[in-house]
């Protein structure tokens, strides 16, 4: 019923820890697809030695190109695993992402299949995401956690596949809600993301694959020195920066479905800010966090 795909570069020492955790879940997946992404440590070895010793693991790898694109590139990886379960496993009706720095509640993957056998409408769905702050696992969104979300098959076909964009997990979230699929998450279970994403080249990154998904230029301006404030750190400063990065050395992507979407983020934050301050009303915008359903 449920295939899982696991990315992975230079990633041997998490992929040893990503298997022992994945074989104490009390559901297993029927097959699990590792993609090898032109790793330069022990990878290819250790997905080798576990390809060899368990038969529903199967290891693919994914060469140098020069069109490589660090930003879409996870995108383009990802759908390699996808097209490989679509054309070997047919009959399977889910489809997990799993990053390697990501750690499961061992009850994850049960919690989740059974959430998607009740509700036949939801399309994609996770357990709540946890990330480490200063070694301690916390809140780090209240949105779907991209590195450990589950799709419906069909969900993923109607959007065209897992997106070769930036934020790809954002972007297939929107695409999902805009074709009227649910999407959930079981607050019952979680993913802690173990590898802490805080600093200013993440954020850096970030901007920049924001330039290229249409984000309003005064929303990236602001956003960087809000959440410095917010968080008493320079790094977010990084994302403003990676955004004009982006204005500078690439182009928007094509899907006007997704730059309107995002280009219009600064309209709906005057709107709530007006409300606020006005009629003291604190209203909810986001299509994505709205469409949201707890499982």
């Amino acid at each position: 019923m449920l295939g899982i795909i696991t990315p992975v570069k230079n990633e041997a020492e998490n992929l040893l820890r990503t298997f022992n955790m994945l074989i104490n879940q009390t559901f297993l997946p029927r097959i699990w697809v590792i993609i090898d992404d032109c790793s330069e440590d022990d990878t290819p070895i250790v997905i080798k030695k576990l390809e060899k010793e368990y038969d529903f693991i199967i290891g693919l790898s994914i060469s140098e190109r020069s069109d490589y694109n660090e930003v879409t590139r996870y995108g383009q990886v990802v759908q390699k695993g996808v097209d490989y379960i679509l054309s070997s496993f047919p009959d399977l009706e889910l489809i997990g992402i799993l990053d390697a720095d990501i750690k499961l509640k061992n009850d994850y993957y049960a919690t989740l299949v059974d959430a998607f056998i009740k509700n036949p409408d939801l399309g994609i769905a996770s357990g709540r995401y946890l990330a480490l702050r200063d070694g301690v696992a916390c809140q780090a969104s209240t949105t779907v956690c991209g590195a450990a979300m589950v799709f419906r098959k069909d969900c993923l076909l109607s959007i065209g596949g897992f997106p070769k964009t930036p934020c790809p997990d954002t972007v297939a979230l929107l695409k999902a809600v805009n074709r009227g699929w649910l999407i959930g998450i079981a607050y019952s279970t979680y993913a802690i993301h173990l590898r802490e994403k805080t600093s200013a080249n993440n954020y850096m990154k970030r901007g920049f694959g924001m330039y290229q998904l249409g984000y309003h230029f005064f929303n990236a301006l602001l956003s960087g020195p809000f959440l410095a404030f917010k968080k008493l750190s320079f790094s977010p400063l990084g994302f403003t920066v990676g955004y004009i990065k982006g204005a500078i050395c690439t182009n928007k992507i094509t899907d006007k479905e997704i730059t309107r979407y995002f280009h219009q983020s600064f309209q709906r934050a005057i709107y709530k800010t007006i409300n606020r301050l006005l009629y003291r009303k604190n209203i909810s915008i986001d299509i994505v966090g709205d469409s949201i359903i707890k499982l």
